[in-house]
């Protein structure tokens, strides 16, 4: 199965940790830079939360929520990085 990376920023958007963490394995899996990964997929996934949290549609809890997923899968790309 071949990742895709608006479903991962969707995983970082609804801080759905296990399922981002997953994602991004499986995008390292099969061969894509993890910078690739962090700026199509979690930064990306950010943009949209800042852009909620401005916006009002979001608050603090779920910032937090979204910031929590992207560090879990942070955890998988740092050695790479």
């Amino acid at each position: 199965m071949v990742v895709d990376f608006q479903e991962l920023a969707e995983t970082v958007i609804k801080g759905k940790r296990e399922r981002c963490v997953e994602l991004t394995r499986q995008a390292l899996d099969e061969g894509h830079d993890a910078k690739y990964v962090l700026d199509t997929g979690l930064v990306a996934g950010m943009a949209v939360v800042g852009e909620y949290f401005r916006t009002g549609r979001y608050f603090v809890p779920e910032v937090l929520l979204s910031a929590r997923a992207m560090k879990a899968a942070m955890e998988v790309l740092r050695p790479i990085l």
